[in-house]
């Protein structure tokens, strides 16, 4: 009885374990040893041996001993459970709500506003979005890799809307839509088979004239073009201004849709301009910039000085002859340069004033003329294959099979440089040309003849 008196005054003293092991401690009792002791899985032996350790304190292990048999009925371990219980339940709840959270996310939003929010239950949404996937089956493609879906939709078909800002301009797609078909693409030769140079060419007449840059078809004796659709042209050469760098030719296709031409006078600086050309032989390439400087004088390569409007788009060679439009879809310049020395600038491009260009090519087609004779060219040398009668140099001495090889006085080797020899010449202008004949027996006459100029279309 008096031992029972004295736990029952240690559990009343003692209202939890710490303050039961902060006794123990002050006793000097080593708290890992006693814990052992408490085991319920310890030996005799090892309860033994810390009995035999702590003998004089014997009184007070059995003390501990005793509340510790009595921690089953803890409220404590009770609380533990519970604890257990709710955090196990906690976790599982977040991981459901990962669940929904994810599979929400990977609803298909495709087009979204093609179908309108229903209410709660109503599968009329859900109908139409099967419907409309059915009946596009080909605008969409489907595939595995390793077991992940991949799907491709095509882009919704686009109005006018698409192309047109509210202002009355167009969007770039809307400039590229509209007038890319206007601009070809211009390749030249000099032998006929083998590629000397590439430029760009715009369609400014329904009567099939194309402006481009003199320089482009300057050493030019056969030119072509080609489409937007690679459908290939001839071209005939009908004029050039080397001081403007303005020629004009005449395709044999008069079905070519014509660029909507623009006033260079109303360009105001700033402004968004989109360039289209055939650069590195990649027709119908576009570009966007801006206005970056109006009338900019500016002296060539070939030291002439010419008014330039200035822009920032980029430009390339075979971007000559190509059109730099307005947002309009108009067009306010042909592209003819870029300054890159050493790759050292960039966004400095060039374009010829479209008010200009217009002026020099009407002035062209109106002084357009033709001498009246056709040839062949051999070994650098312009053999005469045939003489138009009605023109006037039927009535010298030109006869088939002769040569000429000089033009009011400039060699002559080919049809640019006869181009050349009468650049700035019109209709009713006199020439003078060198000739010479040669004879069965190797024997070679020169004499020269003069002639007029004829109207291209006497």
């Amino acid at each position: 009885m008096e031992d029972n008196n004295a736990n029952k005054e240690i559990l009343e003293n003692s209202s939890n374990e710490e303050n039961v092991l902060n006794e123990i401690k002050n006793n000097d009792i080593s708290y890992e040893n006693v814990e052992n002791t408490s085991n319920e899985d310890a030996s005799m032996e090892d309860v033994s041996n810390v009995t035999e350790s702590f003998k004089d304190n014997s009184m007070l292990l059995e003390r501990y001993q005793f509340y510790k048999s009595q921690i089953g009925n803890d409220s404590r371990a009770v609380v533990s459970v519970v604890n257990k219980k709710t955090v196990t339940m906690f976790i599982v709840f977040m991981m459901l709500c990962i669940v929904i959270f994810v599979s929400c996310m990977v609803i298909d939003f495709r087009n979204p506003e093609q179908y309108e929010l229903s209410a709660i239950g109503d599968s009329s949404a859900l109908d139409t979005y099967k419907e409309d996937v059915n009946n596009n089956s080909t605008n969409f493609d489907s595939s595995t890799n390793n077991g992940i879906l991949i799907e491709q939709y095509q882009t919704p078909e686009r109005d006018d809307s698409t192309y047109m800002n509210d202002d009355g301009t167009y969007t770039v797609s809307g400039v590229a839509k509209y007038a890319s078909d206007s601009i070809i693409a211009i390749y030249v030769s000099t032998d006929g088979l083998n590629l000397n140079g590439m430029g760009s060419g715009i369609v400014f007449s329904d009567e099939g004239y194309v402006l481009t840059n003199a320089h482009v078809i300057e050493d030019a004796n056969y030119i072509i073009g080609i489409l937007q659709d690679e459908t290939q042209i001839n071209l005939s050469f009908v004029g050039m201004n080397s001081e403007l760098d303005i020629a004009v030719l005449q395709s044999d296709n008069k079905d070519i849709p014509v660029a909507t031409m623009g006033d260079s006078d109303s360009v105001i600086l700033g402004e968004d301009v989109v360039a289209i050309g055939n650069p590195a032989g990649l027709t119908g390439t576009v570009t966007k910039g801006i206005v970056s400087s109006i009338n900019r004088s500016y002296i060539t390569s070939d030291d002439v000085e010419r008014t330039y409007i200035q822009t920032d788009t980029a430009i390339s060679p075979g971007n000559s002859g190509g059109a730099l439009l307005n947002m309009y879809g108009q067009v306010i310049g042909i592209t003819t340069l870029k300054i890159s020395e050493d790759q050292t600038y960039e966004g400095l491009g060039f374009a010829i004033c479209i008010n200009d260009a217009l002026e020099c090519a009407e002035e062209l087609i109106e002084n357009r003329f033709k001498i009246g004779i056709t040839f062949n060219l051999q070994n650098n040398e312009i053999e005469i294959k045939e003489i138009d009668s009605s023109c006037s140099i039927a009535n010298t001495q030109l006869k088939k099979g002769d040569i000429i090889t000089q033009i009011n006085g400039q060699d002559v080797t080919d049809y640019s440089t006869v181009m050349s020899a009468l650049e700035g010449s019109k209709p009713g202008d006199s020439v003078t040309a060198k000739v010479q004949r040669r004879s069965n027996d190797g024997l070679t006459n020169e004499f020269y003849i003069e002639f007029q100029l004829m109207p291209y279309n006497y």
